[in-house]
This record gives C-alpha cells, sequence and structure tokens, in this order.
C-alpha cells in the first residue's frame, strides 16, 4: 500500500480478493458471506466488457456491504449465452474426510488443470439485505 499511495482501494481490492478464493474450506452447502468496502463484483463485471485501451473509474465506495457467495461450481460464469454452462466447470465438493483428503480433493479440481480467474474465485455473490 505505501508503494501506491494513490490507489484508495488498493487494501480493499485484496481483502475482496482473498474472500473470494476458493480454498479448501469454501462449504457449497452454506456458502459464504463476507464485507466489502467497494462494489468490486460491480466494477469486475464491467471490466469484463473492456480491452486494455479502456479505463475504468475507481469502484463506487459500499463500506460496510456485506456480500454472500452462493457457488456450487466453479468455472465459465453461468448465463443464457452459453445455455447455462461453462465449457470448463467443477463442482465445488470436497468431500466430508480427513483435512488432508479434502485438500488433494481440492487440488485436483481447483488449483490443477485450467487456470483461470473463473476457475479459482467465487463468482455467484448476491449483497446481505
Amino acid at each position: 500500500m505505501e508503494t501506491y499511495p494513490s490507489a484508495h482501494g488498493l487494501a480493499s481490492l485484496i481483502g475482496y480478493q482473498r474472500e473470494t478464493l476458493i480454498l479448501p474450506d469454501y462449504d457449497r452447502e452454506r456458502g459464504k458471506s463476507f464485507q466489502v468496502h467497494h462494489a468490486w463484483p460491480e466494477y469486475f463485471d464491467a471490466a469484463r466488457t473492456l480491452d486494455a485501451t479502456n479505463v475504468l473509474p475507481e469502484p463506487r465506495r459500499t463500506p460496510g456491504m456485506w456480500l454472500h457467495a452462493r457457488d456450487q461450481l466453479s468455472g465459465e460464469r453461468l448465463d443464457g449465452a452459453n445455455n447455462g454452462s461453462g465449457y470448463y466447470r467443477n463442482e465445488l465438493a470436497w468431500g466430508a474426510g480427513k483435512s488432508d483428503e479434502r485438500w488433494l480433493r481440492w487440488i485436483e479440481q481447483v488449483a490443477l488443470g485450467r487456470a483461470s480467474v473463473a476457475m479459482h474465485s467465487l463468482q455467484d455473490l448476491e449483497p446481505v439485505e
């Protein structure tokens, strides 16, 4: 943060990325709630449609806003454009075994294979009312 003092949302962005990273402790039955201070989902949705020549303004501030992740799968964003599924998908299910077993399953499903934001990040995020 000291290196980029003009990047006011940098700490918030790092926190958001830490929270959306899919890890073996993610339980797809319960989901996950976390707090954000900027509208990062809105910002990244807008960024998906731009190329490197476009610049987005800083994201909208949302102090104290909570998001809840409900992801069941990782992979391409689920929408009507691709008939409700992505080409690469993995179920976010690690089983109920010992910690070592869950970590091995997570490595197989998330860490190995195709590397992309869609495969490694929670995407189904809704504001908590």
